[in-house]
């Protein structure tokens, strides 16, 4: 079954407690009048727990949005004590293994052993636009966004510091990784909480109401969001 908290694609998921609400900007008439963003705070992990979180989230999210049928699969996640359901044998794993990639390489320095990088993900629909009396173009409109921060630690993890006592290390491997546990689940609350947060902006289904793209950014969202003349946009695709 879908990870805990997740309903069905393309509709709300069960209720998890209440948190910060999101964005909503102004859009052009219709369903598309409100453009929803969910930002969710930064989350510190090791690079195998981050790369994990990363693509729990992205399938959560796609997986809870897509509406249409999709075979999927539960994950058991390795380095958490929890499951999600990932689309198997579709575009959108793909897509998502290649946002993993693309976010490690995109990664910048942040402060001491410690990197920095986020990854959106954008649903959009296609709609044509009047240009005159005879001319059409067919435009993009977002309808829903997220915005998903990352810090790598680079840090000697306790269980490879051969100068303490094995003992040792494994009491505070353990202590470490619980720390990462409680995190990562606090993060994954917001997720499954905005997920519930209405479905009003959500378009109809159709061939072309739910595009996603998954873009990973170079830089801080601030430096991205003060015009992009400090950070590199990598787009990793649309489904």
């Amino acid at each position: 079954g879908p990870a805990p908290g997740l309903g069905e694609p393309g509709r709300p998921a069960a209720p998890f407690p209440s948190g910060a609400g999101p964005t909503i900007c102004a859009g052009k008439g219709g369903y598309m009048a409100n453009h929803v963003q969910h930002r969710l705070h930064d989350l510190e992990l090791p690079e195998p727990h981050a790369q994990e979180a990363l693509r729990c989230a992205l399938h959560t999210i796609i997986f809870a949005r897509e509406p249409k049928s999709v075979d999927p699969v539960d994950v058991h996640c390795e380095h958490f004590p929890m499951s999600y359901s990932a689309c198997r044998g579709s575009d959108v794993q793909a897509k998502v293994e290649s946002a993993v990639r693309d976010f490690l390489a995109t990664l910048v320095p942040a402060g001491p052993e410690l990197l920095r990088g986020f990854v959106t993900v954008q649903f959009a629909v296609k709609k044509s636009m009047t240009r005159g009396l005879f001319w059409t173009r067919e435009d993009k409109v977002v309808w829903e966004e997220w915005v998903l921060p990352l810090l790598v630690n680079t840090s000697l993890q306790p269980a490879a510091n051969d100068r303490i006592p094995a003992d040792e290390r494994h009491r505070l491997q353990h202590a470490q990784d619980a720390e990462y546990a409680a995190n990562f689940e606090v993060w994954m609350h917001k997720v499954f909480n905005f997920l519930n947060q209405g479905v009003e902006h959500i378009p109809p289904p159709g061939e072309s109401s739910h595009e996603i793209t998954i873009i990973c950014h170079q830089g801080s969202e601030r430096e991205v969001a003060r015009g992009r003349s400090m950070s590199t946009l990598v787009p990793v695709g649309q489904l």
